[in-house]
């Protein structure tokens, strides 16, 4: 399934990214998804977590996006070596499929070690009104 992208306000986005609509946290490491959702290396536990999406905002660059209300804690990560988790994915399940949507993180990847246990803060997730700023 390609993901659907919609310019304009967040707002009146339908499915499958709408605020205050639950979805579950892909976390990426080396590798984000190519623009039809495939590839990547996901390093999420086999149960992906939850995370829900508050009201709209807008960055420094006048972009409307939602961003994760509260923090996701204890992301135990699926990695046998240590990497930089660079990226997240949306899903519509908590295991398999392909993501709805799909960046790498606002502000910076970071190194983790294998088999680590993240968290990521309230706002550390921006899902934009426009597509995605990764590129195959």
């Amino acid at each position: 399934m390609m993901p659907i992208w919609h310019r304009g306000s967040i707002t009146s986005l339908a499915p499958p990214i709408h605020p205050h609509r639950r979805r579950y946290l892909g976390i990426y490491m080396g590798a984000v998804p190519i623009s039809d959702g495939s590839g990547g290396t996901e390093v999420s536990p086999s149960t992906r977590p939850s995370i829900t999406l508050g009201s709209p905002a807008y960055d420094a660059n006048n972009r409307q996006y939602i961003t994760n209300a509260s923090a996701v804690t204890g992301i135990v990560l699926t990695n046998s070596a240590a990497g930089e988790v660079l990226g997240f994915g949306l899903f519509a399940a908590n295991s398999g499929g392909t993501p709805i949507y799909f960046d790498r993180f606002p502000t910076a990847s970071y190194q983790e070690a294998a088999g680590a246990t993240i968290t990521i803060p309230a706002g550390g997730i921006r899902v934009y009104a426009e597509p995605p700023t990764v590129s195959g």
